[in-house]
């Protein structure tokens, strides 16, 4: 099943956790918060090579940019 909707809360845009992050890090998280990789408990299980083809990414941009949303707490790894 899949979801038609993935709520964001306004509050994002206002975290100091967010905020930290480069750009490619904010579009990482967000792609984190509302990709179909994300099941309906809010877990995703992505593999690399799926997420730098849907970002079109080379893999050393998604590796940075998933351990800079490591970094600031915003997911577990």
């Amino acid at each position: 099943m899949s979801r038609d909707f993935a709520p964001i809360a306004p509050a994002l845009w206002t975290s100091p956790a967010f905020l930290s992050l480069d750009g490619d890090g904010r579009q990482l998280h967000l792609f984190f918060l509302s990709s179909p990789h994300q099941t309906s408990a809010g877990c995703c299980r992505i593999r690399e090579g799926y997420a730098v083809a849907d970002l079109k990414w080379q893999p050393g941009q998604y590796q940075a940019a998933l351990a800079n949303i490591i970094a600031a707490d915003l997911v577990l790894h």
